[in-house]
């Protein structure tokens, strides 16, 4: 089910399904809530699910001069508070992966396990800083039609983007939706987010990692280095996936997530 709220006068969506254990599934940057549907779908038989859409994305507004990872993790708080969740696992991918720690942090009782999906806890160097500065000064220049084209389809592992060509063009559309602004204001986010491998050190609950060994745009190497912060980390390296490993290997990651909910819950 489809829901919104307004929260600090900012418009906020997500979706529930299922019922059972509490199951958060953070979407990533260019994305919204549906990249996480059809892995929904399989698990709320056995969970209540909640996609919410982060600030700037799907049905979801932002706060008057931008967002932040913690602003947009005291959003994902506001959504459980109304749906009456007390304790859920939270999992994020890409950018969601951020907003996830950014939630450990903030509301570490709330929690009873965090997750990281392509995703890491380390801040921008200045590379990928002045790569984030470039990004959004083409988007403010030409709008972000030819950002996206050549964005989606570098998010997948070579050797899947043929099989991948109608997701790649679903994720497009899923992007016509989301004003230039939007973009800017999420590589902004992104750009000043905090390195939080500190809380990672001393989560003591169970942690999930899961990269996709051919990721193009995350280095393999951050994800075995996140995975080995944790004192109870659950790690999974997926062959032959990218960035988006819920499409690339979507009964993999159906399968993972349903384990680790079970660890979680024993």
């Amino acid at each position: 089910m489809n829901k919104k709220t307004s929260f600090q006068n900012v418009d906020l969506s997500w979706y529930r399904s299922g019922q059972g254990p509490a199951l958060v599934l953070l979407h990533g940057f260019t994305e919204d809530h549906r990249v996480w549907l059809h892995i929904s779908a399989a698990l709320s038989h056995q969970y209540t699910v909640i996609l919410p859409d982060l600030h700037g994305s799907g049905g979801s507004g932002w706060p008057e001069g931008g967002s932040s990872m913690e602003q947009m993790a005291v959003a994902v708080m506001a959504v459980l508070d109304i749906e009456n969740i007390e304790t859920a696992v939270v999992i994020g991918h890409s950018m969601g992966g951020y907003v996830t720690l950014a939630l450990g942090e903030r509301y570490p009782d709330r929690f009873s396990a965090l997750g990281l999906f392509c995703s890491h806890p380390f801040a921008d160097d200045e590379i990928k800083r002045a790569n984030r500065d470039r990004t959004m000064a083409l988007i403010h220049e030409k709008g972000n039609g030819q950002f996206i084209n050549a964005f989606i389809p570098g998010l997948f592992a070579p050797e899947n983007m043929s099989a991948m060509a109608n997701v790649i063009e679903t994720l497009k559309s899923i992007n016509l939706g989301f004003s230039p602004d939007a973009h800017i204001m999420q590589l902004q986010a992104m750009r000043n987010r905090i390195d939080r491998s500190p809380l990672m050190l001393k989560w003591i609950k169970p942690m999930l990692v899961v990269g996709g060994v051919a990721d193009p745009i995350l280095p393999y190497s951050n994800v075995l280095k996140a995975a080995s912060l944790a004192p109870i980390t659950i790690f999974h390296g997926i062959p032959a996936a990218g960035h988006m490993v819920h499409y690339e290997k979507p009964e993999k990651t159906i399968a993972l997530l349903d384990e680790f909910m079970k660890f979680t819950l024993t």
